[in-house]
């Protein structure tokens, strides 16, 4: 049986830190992968869309959130935290390597992960895109874009976007992968998001002529205008949780 979310969210707000208490309403899940979904806590508590969408492995990304209901307390081999509160200091760089580590485990392994936090529209979309700029060699720029596809809701704060930014400089020094090590993927298929709610990045290199494809990690995919994190004072939506 599903859980009111507005009920437990609102319980939940007094001890879980977050930018704004703004109320969301809760759209399900979201495939990013055929291996990843993202979405909030209420999904998480959710027996029945947890088994829906057959995930076996949790992320957590809150210090004091739940865990998902058909996990055992002790079962850290199909659960993984990130104690981490959605502030502008927070730091989830550190825990981009874990968190890829893990998905790569059970992906291997032919499991899904699903990875929320509060709401799905911060930090667990950071370390999303994270994932995916690894997993496709995309730049944080074209990540973003992905799962804002996937999940329009997204709004990652300012912060967190930077550590995505100083992310791509990490992984643009490492090995590219080989045609040897590339795995197909299936392309998430959503609306265009709207401009109008688009994020600020800093000016990316110019790319490559490529198609818009990205279902293979070599390809290219066509840069959208690029973003500031200069603009770290603009004004964000107050939508995140």
């Amino acid at each position: 049986m599903f859980v009111n979310t507005k009920n437990n969210m609102s319980k939940r707000l007094s001890s879980e830190k977050c930018l704004s208490t703004s109320p969301c309403s809760n759209i399900g899940p979201s495939q990013i992968l055929p291996f990843l979904y993202l979405g909030c806590q209420d999904d998480a508590l959710s027996i029945e869309t947890m088994r829906n969408n057959q995930i076996t492995h949790v992320i957590n990304v809150s210090k004091t959130g739940e865990r998902a209901s058909f996990l055992n307390e002790n079962d850290d081999e199909h659960f993984l935290r990130v104690p981490i509160n959605d502030c502008h200091n927070a730091q989830l760089l550190p825990y981009f390597d874990k968190v890829y580590k893990f998905i790569e485990k059970v992906r291997d392994n032919n499991g899904r992960v699903f990875i929320h936090c509060l709401a799905g529209i911060s930090r667990s979309p950071t370390l999303a895109i994270a994932y995916v700029m690894r997993d496709l060699c995309l730049t944080a720029d074209e990540a973003y874009q992905y799962v804002k596809q996937c999940r329009p809701k997204i709004s990652p704060n300012f912060n967190f976007l930077g550590q995505l930014s100083e992310y791509e400089r990490t992984i643009s020094l490492a090995p590219k992968p080989t045609m040897n090590t590339i795995r197909p993927i299936v392309k998430c298929c959503a609306l265009e998001p709207p401009m109008s709610d688009r994020r600020y990045f800093l000016p990316l290199e110019t790319s490559s002529n490529t198609d818009n494809s990205i279902d293979h990690r070599t390809n290219g995919s066509l840069r959208p205008t690029c973003f500031n994190f200069d603009l770290i004072g603009a004004s964000r939506p107050a939508t995140d949780f």
